[in-house]
């Protein structure tokens, strides 16, 4: 049975809203909640109030809570000690039994160490009240005090709820801010006023902008100074913001950004409802060089295509339509054959290319080789070509053994030795040397091949081994700008790496470092692609 000293435990609820003092007994207390659960300190019911025990005869003296009720809120429902945590704090039960039943309400603790839980029911439709066998009239009485509790309780829930809704959209603002600066594009909300209100970090690097500059931005400024960063003669004001609202949200806005190291953006704007503008960056740089360099590609292979094939075509017409003697003949058929091996290579190099970015490299034939081994070949492949030249070859670590694949790095040897050929038209020496050095803990053998020829500025340097970039702007010297390339793959697909020294005028030096192989005894093996480099990995730190 509930005491005056039970009652003691809701004045403080009663009094904020009470005009007057009221005569708060343990009838009036049980008139607001009809539905009222009494604990002691280890959570079994002592008395529930007499619309709940009609409703849930399993709800009596003596049981514990959780024998009866689910508990979803506090969710540390267990340990009496959450439930006096904080005084006035939620509380949602679900019968076991009848699940359809919802009890919402506060935990008020009281001085002895009991806890009066002051729920009241929550009905998804009226055919659940009906299945109780509850009435209107098993709710709270309206009289003064009844109604001031319930306003009292209302008021509180109500905040309790407003606070709970105010952390859950302060953790979902976290979520959304953490999602957008993780992003690698650029979004920025300007508010009706046209204020920026929220960007993330990428929009603010991607347009370039200053970040004591963002507070206060707006719209008419962001079209200002882009207005001034755009590149030649695209410079002049966009008026995003009416492009917003003109606009197809999926119309897109590219823009080029600076003069010396230009960056390539493309805008897309949406107008919100409320009439604020949205504004998402995307990072465009790296379509426009791979579509710049693809029209190179088809500008260079076209044009280096088009002379040997017309070679070819012009020769074999003449030996078709003329008559000439056997070595007028021979020395037409030479150059025919010197033409097509020229269209052979291009065309093996562009398939070469092809497997790689298509990751098609997937055998690799491991075995054990010595430096000069792989040199000698090289020699005698571009022998012909470097008639003009003196090739001297020095290696003072010849007899170093590498674990390679031998017909690729022969392939990546070649393709060095040839630019060194090529770019020094008038001869002059190329230096074949080697060396030993030690790079992050690993012996490395050093293959250095040094030319005296025309060399490269320091802007072509950074460029050396971008595909189909090449650094004679003549065009008379042969090539399709893919062998620096290649050489750079097929090195560190053997976990090698390739090093480029030049001077405009004077020449260019080429290093090819390999990971010295500790065990020649090892046996020859063919392995995919992960497991070769894993392997030249374990091998060479033996």
């Amino acid at each position: 049975m509930l005491t005056a000293e039970t009652v003691g435990g809701v004045d403080a609820l009663v009094a904020p809203v009470a005009r007057q003092p009221l005569s708060l007994t343990p009838d009036a207390l049980r008139r607001a909640f009809p539905f009222l659960i009494l604990l002691d300190a280890e959570l079994n019911i002592l008395e529930v109030g007499a619309s709940l025990a009609k409703a849930l005869p399993l709800a009596r003296a003596g049981r514990s809570l959780h024998d009866v009720f689910r508990v979803t809120q506090p969710v540390l429902s267990r340990d009496p000690a959450h439930w006096l945590a904080e005084p006035g704090g939620l509380c949602t039960l679900r019968p076991i039994v009848t699940p359809q039943m919802m009890l919402r309400g506060a935990v008020e603790p009281l001085a002895d160490g009991r806890i009066l839980l002051l729920v009241s029911p929550v009905f998804a439709s009226m055919d659940h009240l009906n299945a109780l066998g509850l009435r209107f009239s098993d709710f709270a009485r309206h009289d003064a005090v009844t109604d001031l509790l319930l306003m009292a309780r209302s008021m509180q829930m109500a905040a309790h709820d407003t606070q709970r809704m105010a952390r859950r959209l302060r953790e979902r603002g976290d979520q959304l801010n953490a999602v957008l600066d993780l992003s690698i594009h650029g979004v920025g909300y300007f508010d009706p006023d046209g204020v920026l209100q929220l960007n993330n970090t990428r929009f603010t690097s991607l347009l370039e902008l200053e970040t004591e500059r963002m507070t206060g931005l707006r719209l008419a400024a962001l079209d200002e100074h882009l207005a001034q960063r755009r590149a030649g003669a695209d410079r002049g004001r966009l008026a995003l913001a009416d492009w917003a609202l003109a606009g197809s949200p999926d119309e897109p806005i590219p823009l080029c950004l600076g003069e010396a190291d230009p960056r390539h953006v493309c805008l897309r704007l949406r107008q919100t409802h409320e009439g604020g503008t949205i504004v998402y960056v995307q990072d465009t740089t790296r379509e426009a060089q791979i579509d710049r360099m693809k029209s190179e590609f088809l500008s260079t292979a076209a044009h280096e295509l088009r002379t040997p094939m017309a070679s070819i075509f012009g020769y074999t017409e003449l030996l078709l339509f003329k008559s000439f003697s056997p070595e007028e003949q021979r020395s037409f058929l030479q150059t025919i054959h010197s033409q097509t091996a020229l269209l052979v290579d291009m065309v093996n190099e562009l398939l070469d290319l092809a497997r790689i970015e298509a990751g098609r490299e997937k055998e690799f034939r491991l075995a054990p080789t010595r430096l000069d081994t792989i040199v000698a070949r090289a020699q005698r492949a571009i022998a012909p070509s470097a008639a003009r030249h003196d090739l001297r070859i020095s290696l003072s670590v010849g007899d170093a053994m590498l674990m390679v694949d031998a017909a690729k790095t022969h392939r990546a040897v070649l393709n060095v030795l040839s630019n060194a050929v090529k770019y020094a038209p008038n001869g002059g020496v190329i230096e074949v040397t080697s060396c030993r050095e030690q790079h992050a803990g690993r012996a490395m053998i050093g293959l250095r091949i040094s030319d005296q020829g025309i060399g490269m500025s320091a802007q072509q340097l950074e460029r050396v081994f971008e595909r189909f970039y090449r650094a004679d702007p003549s065009g008379e010297i042969p090539g399709t700008g893919l062998g620096m390339s290649l050489v750079k793959e097929i090195m560190e697909l053997q976990r090698g790496e390739v090093t480029v020294r030049s001077d405009l005028g004077a020449g260019t030096c080429v290093t090819l470092w390999f990971a010295e192989f500790a065990n020649p005894a090892a046996p020859a093996a063919s392995v995919g692609a992960n497991e070769f480099m894993n392997a030249v990995d374990s091998i060479t730190r033996s």
